[in-house]
């Protein structure tokens, strides 16, 4: 039978376990490396300035690709639109429409991720 109901008991629970468990330290498979009491509450733990901007340059590039397509298929639109292909015309727009939406939100999840979620301690 459960003795803790809810989350905060089951995560409690969890935390314990893997305090037991990691708290000695090195474990073989993460040579050379001890983790410290909350290290694993912490994702962006320990890492640099250097690294956020690396993972900003590769999400901010991956979203100006998507902006880039999105541009490309707003211009095959209108080239069909020019020559009465209305139905292709509909469908590059409506590529282009959702290209717009994942590219601003690949550059905007990435900021987010990087400079607001990264690092917090996790929620109790």
């Amino acid at each position: 039978m459960k003795t803790n109901t809810g989350s905060e008991g089951t995560f409690g629970t969890v935390r314990g376990r893997y305090k037991d468990w990691f708290g000695a330290g090195d474990r073989g498979f993460l040579p050379g490396r001890n983790v410290g009491n909350d290290d694993y509450e912490r994702p962006g733990a320990g890492g640099g300035e250097m690294s956020k901007m690396v993972l900003l340059g590769v999400g901010v590039g991956l979203g100006v690709m998507l902006l880039a397509l999105m541009a490309l298929a707003f211009t095959n639109a209108g080239r069909w639109a020019a020559i009465d292909r209305d139905g292709a015309a509909v469908g590059y727009s409506l590529v282009g429409f959702f290209l717009t939406i994942a590219g601003l939100g690949a550059i905007v999840a990435t900021w987010n991720h990087l400079f607001r979620a990264a690092g917090r301690s996790a929620h109790h």
